[in-house]
């Protein structure tokens, strides 16, 4: 699970099958969890940060699952390597940071998954997967059988219901496992369905790219748009380097219209980005792109339409990487500290009036 405003959930059964990938802006905690249940019952969320957000451990122990975070977060290249075999597919940061968690955990987790599947075999038993592993896990017990023998004996009926027939006892017990066996056979369908529908989608992008490049009869490294895309990609990599270096990376703009908008967003997604510009027309334009804050040199009245944090701050704390300007995050947040302290962001009020 990837929490944030835009919320990524990415779902694997026990045997390491991708259920299902998604992710939806504004989802409450109720909407995260008939999500998850839709698919089964989880025994392991995983987050993608050494530290699991606290929105992470609440949707757990709601569930009555563990938690899982690797012992350091994943890297950009990690998380890439681990969702290469779906990343066509994938819509945006949010589903890679999910996925990756999920794979990684799944990978961690694997030796015990096999090892419980393997003594519930011997013990006939497989429908109590979920409980034993939850068990082991929580209780941080290492012997496993001795776990489905505890579990197996708190299990057992009272001697009232020892009473029943023997035929009676094993036509129900023939019963609950074929029920079983059916659940299973419906969770490994949804789950080649799943990957019948990420792999499909990938073949259609792979089917638009083929077209493209036969339409223009140009090689790919050639066209306009794959040396964009390349662009776009280093661009994008560079900015992510600077947010790992404690940097606010800064995109600048000469003027606000629709159409610069558009094409900027397309590129690197303006969400939560820190914005600098040397006009004040249009400003209200930027109220829809969801910005972390615009930046100024000078001092001016933000307090009209905008829904938006504006910043004055010194020109000296830019710095510059390659072509990037960026101003370090714990600048940026003291000074938006210090402006909602002092008032310089009525923007505030006006905002929730207008929701309200």
């Amino acid at each position: 699970m990837d929490p944030g405003i835009t919320t990524g959930i990415a779902i694997i059964d026990a045997y390491g099958n991708v259920l299902n990938v998604y992710s939806k802006r504004d989802m409450t905690r109720s909407d995260i969890i008939n999500h998850i249940l839709r698919f089964g019952r989880p025994i392991v969320i995983s987050s993608d940060v050494e530290i699991a957000p606290t929105s992470v451990e609440k949707i757990a122990t709601k569930l009555g699952c563990v938690v899982y975070s690797p012992i350091t977060s994943l890297s950009i290249k990690e998380k890439r390597e681990l969702t290469k075999d779906y990343y066509p597919s994938l819509k945006n940061d949010h589903e890679v940071d999910a996925l990756s968690a999920a794979i990684k955990a799944w990978k961690h987790h694997r030796p015990l998954l096999s090892k419980v599947n393997d003594a519930l075999i011997k013990f006939d038993k497989k429908e109590i997967f979920a409980d034993i592993v939850l068990k082991v896990l929580k209780e941080e017990n290492p012997n496993i059988e001795d776990a489905i023998h505890e579990f197996i004996e708190k299990e057992k009926p009272p001697v009232a219901e020892e009473e029943i027939s023997k035929e009676e006892t094993a036509q129900r017990d023939y019963i609950e496992r074929l029920q079983k066996k059916i659940i299973e056979k419906q969770r490994q369908s949804e789950s080649l369905k799943n990957q019948n529908i990420l792999l499909s989608k990938a073949l259609n992008e792979l089917r638009k790219e083929m077209r493209k490049v036969e339409e223009s009869k140009l090689k790919i490294d050639r066209t306009e748009d794959y040396q964009e895309l390349e662009n776009s990609l280093s661009y994008i990599k560079k900015l992510r380097g600077l947010e790992n270096k404690g940097y606010y990376p800064i995109i600048e703009f000469e003027k606000i219209d629709l159409d610069l908008l558009e094409k900027v967003n397309d590129r690197v997604d303006l969400d939560s980005r820190v914005i600098l510009v040397d006009v004040k027309e249009n400003l209200s334009l930027l109220n829809d792109q969801n910005i972390k804050c615009l930046l100024t040199f000078d001092e001016f009245d933000s307090s009209g339409n905008l829904e938006f944090p504006v910043v004055q701050i010194d020109s000296n704390m830019l710095e510059k990487f390659d072509d990037i300007k960026a101003v370090k995050i714990d600048y940026i947040e003291k000074r938006l500290a210090d402006a909602k302290k002092s008032g310089l962001i009525g923007w505030l009020k006006g905002y929730r009036k207008r929701k309200d």
